[in-house]
């Protein structure tokens, strides 16, 4: 089987979104896990979260569990109590 260029550029492409993807994915997490850490008081190390779908996280911890709508908006996340 020969590959051609585009073949190539195509197989790419779709490795390069699918790892944006997922880096996004953790980045909200993260924020999410942060701000849940902040405004309860809860250390970050004590809380766990879990991805909800549609940007949505539920972090838990501490006693306390809250669900955040995250998005991604140029290079920066905003999470929100949801």
């Amino acid at each position: 089987m020969k590959l051609n260029i585009s073949d190539l550029s195509l197989k790419r492409s779709v490795w390069i979104t699918g790892f944006v993807f997922l880096s996004l994915a953790g980045c909200s997490a993260g924020v999410a896990r942060d701000r849940f850490a902040s405004e309860y008081r809860c250390p970050a190390e004590k809380t766990t979260v879990r991805e909800l779908g549609g940007g949505a996280f539920e972090v838990e911890g501490c006693g306390k569990k809250q669900v955040f709508a995250c998005i991604e908006a140029q290079w920066n996340t905003i999470c929100r109590k949801d």
